[in-house]
């Protein structure tokens, strides 16, 4: 059984016996970790005490593993095998094929619970197909994606009363902006927001005072800077990025993938595309706010103009990889570059 989404694994959970096997993966770390941790909790005892719950990580050996599963419960129904992070398509085809028997027959009381938490399970590579069908053949594959916009907002307005205090959807939106969808990123600012607010609205003010913008929020800020002409702007978020130790490759990787988004509606609008085709066809699914503003802003721009200023991130990503010049003036001669080909400097 193949689950497709937050909403389908609640429904299962709701109707249905905790399932033998269980495929946890999807895009969103915090959704796989809880959710995970919710169905082994449905099964047994989780803490450190628990006798019938077997966790392990990406240092399992099969042994392990087969010994785990054939355990007898002590004192309860069930046991849960649960395991962390493992990296499946590693394992050959053969030691797969011992996996596949023993997955194929569990005991009645043992569920076992595979949780793609930091592992990226790329589901178009033969490998990973065949691993999703594998469990899917035997189990539940359940692959939990980011929320959307309206979901998140809900999430933060809740997450507020219950913190005694309040924040507007606006103003729940606008934190989102700043800090991006990332649940456990998001929600540990939100916590450090709402303990700064106390029994106070959350307003946009605090968030500014107290949330740490993330790198995507601040390239995003960059460009933004850049297509307004506003180069000392530009600079300066770049030191801040720099300050903070960012990687200089990541900011070049970000900054690549706002001005990919303004090419791609460029190259929709030439040929008739709609937006919901550019998000099928590059994987936007809950994202769809960067094409809608990618939409706006490239009517301002010629086709020819902004593949020169993807060329020049280009150019620039090899310079830092493979040049010893100093990172930091490679990064500052890109954003001169690319003030210059938006044909706009201050």
């Amino acid at each position: 059984m193949i689950l497709n989404g937050e909403d389908a694994l609640k429904k299962h959970l709701k109707q249905n016996m905790p399932a033998r096997l269980y495929f946890i993966y999807g895009d969103e770390d915090y959704l796989k970790s809880n959710y995970s941790m919710l169905i082994a909790s449905k099964i047994t005892d989780t803490s450190g005490s628990g006798f019938n719950f077997y966790q392990f990580n990406s240092e399992m050996t099969f042994d392990m593993f087969y010994e785990a599963c054939e355990s007898l419960p002590m004192m309860a129904d069930r046991i849960c095998v649960f395991v962390k992070d493992m990296p499946l398509n590693k394992l050959t085809d053969a030691e797969l094929k011992d996996y596949e028997k023993l997955l194929s027959d569990l005991p009645e009381t043992t569920t076992v619970i595979f949780s793609m938490v930091t592992v990226q399970v790329d589901k178009n590579t033969a490998k990973w197909k065949n691993i999703i069908d594998m469990f899917s053949k035997y189990g539940v594959c359940a692959e939990l994606s980011k929320r959307n916009m309206q979901s998140m907002v809900k999430m933060l307005v809740s997450r507020a009363g219950q913190a005694g205090c309040s924040i507007s959807p606006q103003n729940a939106q606008y934190l989102i902006n700043v800090v991006g969808d990332d649940l456990n990123r998001l929600l540990g600012e939100f916590d450090k927001v709402s303990a700064y607010a106390s029994s106070r609205e959350i307003t946009a003010h605090m968030i500014d005072e107290v949330a740490v913008r993330s790198v995507e929020t601040s390239v995003f800020d960059i460009a933004k800077a850049i297509n307004s002409a506003d180069g000392d702007k530009a600079y300066r978020l770049l030191g801040e990025l720099l300050k903070q130790k960012t990687e200089p490759t990541l900011i070049v990787g970000v900054l690549a993938g706002e001005y990919a988004d303004l090419y791609r509606m460029k190259i929709a609008g030439k040929y008739g595309g709609s937006l919901r085709e550019i998000s099928t066809e590059f994987s936007y699914k809950n994202r769809e706010f960067r094409l809608k503003n990618a939409s706006r802003l490239c009517k301002s721009y010629s086709e020819k103009r902004i593949k020169k200023v993807m060329e020049a991130i280009a150019d620039t990503d090899i310079k830092i990889k493979t040049s010893g010049a100093d990172k930091t003036m490679i990064l500052e001669e890109l954003i001169a570059k690319l003030l210059l080909l938006m044909g706009k400097t201050r």
